[in-house]
């Protein structure tokens, strides 16, 4: 095979990517039991997370993002699941031994003309000697970069590319600050849940003033080749109501899910998404590594996804529980105890 590297930018068609290609794992717990799903650090996480998921040679593509920042890999997540595989985090400057072990077990190898791996984000979130790395382990491998001048640009590539894997325009996307990364991260589990979608619905990223060209240029063309509804994560803190105004003015449904803090905004998206859930999807709202990894095995999983702090459970996640007591059997926390102390684990066990 001859080696290429496929550069996807903001507006370039691409074709012949794979068709949908999901599953619902099936997980035995018992009830009322959350399980860890961690690894050492964030990059063992996620591939933790891949384990759980995907058996050996299962999936023929994945998806990687830098493991420094979040915008990137808020977006990449519905990729990966339009795509039927994992998201790896990975460092900007060298491929990590896990990543590339974990490439080798949960890749099939097969000898195709589509990417196996496709990299969101620039040079600047993973350096072109990761992507050479990559081409290295295998003769087999092929890699996609998908990238754009900005967060938000590059969040509308990886929606195009979401778009052609899907094999057309979905109905409705996600819109959430770029600026923070607490709401995008809840609305991240709905987004590749096909079974509230019906499609995998990117995830958008605007700055919160104002609606970002390259986001409204997106919605524009999305909008008339079907999208009607675009639902917005946050507040108007995050997503400003000029911007939601102008959102409006291009698609013709907008519903906003907010509440009064980021564990309220993760109940509002939860209680319009998910009803009677059998698992819940639990990780920490103050820091982004593990709840990347996690929103996307939650939405896997067709579980809604909740917000905890280092130390305690914030009342929205505690009413949550409460109120699905019923029909909530098992789920999952994700991340290590530095991340979700144990005792937080089985304070949440308890209201189950």
């Amino acid at each position: 095979m001859t080696k290429k590297v496929f550069t996807l930018f903001l507006g370039l068609a691409i074709v012949g990517l794979p068709s949908l290609h999901l599953f619902a794992p099936d997980h035995a717990q018992a009830a009322g039991t959350l399980t860890r799903i961690s690894g050492a650090n964030r990059i063992e996480t996620a591939v933790t997370t891949s384990n759980d998921l995907f058996g050996d040679g299962a999936v023929s593509e994945l998806v990687v993002a830098t493991s420094k920042d979040w915008p990137d890999g808020i977006t990449a997540g519905p990729l990966a699941a339009a795509l039927g595989g994992p998201m790896l985090l990975n460092p900007t400057s060298t491929l990590s031994l896990e990543v590339a072990v974990e490439m080798i077990r949960v890749l099939d190898l097969v000898d195709d003309p589509e990417p196996d791996v496709y990299i969101v984000g620039g040079p600047a979130a993973i350096n072109p000697s990761v992507v050479t790395a990559i081409e290295s382990l295998h003769s087999n491998i092929d890699v996609a970069v998908i990238a754009g001048a900005t967060r938000y640009e590059t969040a509308v590539a990886v929606a195009e590319t979401i778009d052609i894997a899907m094999g057309g325009i979905g109905v409705a996307a996600m819109l959430a600050s770029g600026e923070n990364f607490p709401d995008a991260l809840t609305l991240s589990s709905p987004a590749v849940d096909a079974g509230v979608g019906p499609k995998i619905q990117p995830v958008l990223l605007t700055p919160t003033a104002t609606l970002h060209s390259a986001t409204a240029s997106y919605l524009t063309v999305a909008g008339a080749g079907g999208l009607g509804t675009v639902h917005i994560g946050g507040g108007t803190a995050a997503v400003s109501s000029v911007a939601e105004t102008q959102v409006d003015a291009i698609i013709g449904t907008v519903l906003r899910h907010a509440g009064a803090n980021r564990y309220r905004t993760a109940q509002a998206i939860a209680d319009y998404f998910y009803t009677g859930p059998m698992f819940v999807g639990i990780a920490n709202g103050e820091n982004f590594p593990d709840a990347l990894v996690g929103g996307l095995h939650s939405g896997y999983m067709g579980q809604p996804f909740l917000l905890v702090t280092s130390s305690n459970i914030p009342p929205a996640t505690a009413d949550y529980i409460g109120t699905n007591k019923a029909t909530l059997d098992a789920g999952n926390v994700y991340g290590g105890t530095t991340v979700i102390p144990e005792s937080v684990k089985t304070s949440l066990e308890a209201l189950m």
